[in-house]
């Protein structure tokens, strides 16, 4: 029993030792974290600040475009943004109204105007079909069809009787 005791003491503080050893690189990843981020902020501010220059000496000497051999750098007309906090307060001359949707048809009461006795050219008469379109499948017949005899058990229509 003392050596079970013993052998599980050891285990204990080899679990010990592993959550000391695993909380190091825990620190040292949320450190290069802080890091990265730090250095990404400031790799966006160089290329927000590069690309102002650019543009600022573009419009300074009245270039729309500057070749390089293997870029070219172009100036867009982008139309400005706008950021709308409260549409209250947008005037009436800049409001847009949709158009409304085209009618629909009430299809419940359209089918139901035989039932309530009505004859008219536009309310189809339940004695007698509506024309119909005759319309060729342009698909070809399968070459097997359920009678066919390689059609298999799965598709055949015959039944067999045991009898």
């Amino acid at each position: 029993m003392q050596e079970y005791v013993k052998g599980a003491a050891f285990k204990r503080d080899n679990v010990a030792r592993m959550l000391l050893h695993l909380t190091a690189p825990e620190q040292l990843a949320a450190e290069e974290e802080k890091r990265l981020n730090q250095r990404g902020l400031r790799l966006a501010a160089a290329r927000e600040r590069l690309g102002s220059y650019v543009l600022l000496v573009m419009r300074r000497f009245g270039h729309k475009k500057l070749e390089g051999e293997l870029f070219t750098l172009r100036m867009h007309q982008n139309p400005l943004s706008v950021e709308i906090r409260d549409e209250l307060l947008i005037p009436p001359e800049y409001l847009v109204e949709k158009p409304p949707p085209p009618p629909r048809i009430d299809q419940k009461r359209y089918s139901g105007c035989n039932q309530s006795g009505q004859r008219s050219p536009r309310c189809p008469s339940r004695d007698r079909e509506l024309p119909t379109e005759n319309r060729v499948s342009k698909r070809a017949a399968s070459p097997i069809t359920p009678d066919h005899p390689g059609a298999g058990p799965h598709l055949s229509r015959q039944t067999t009787s045991d009898s």
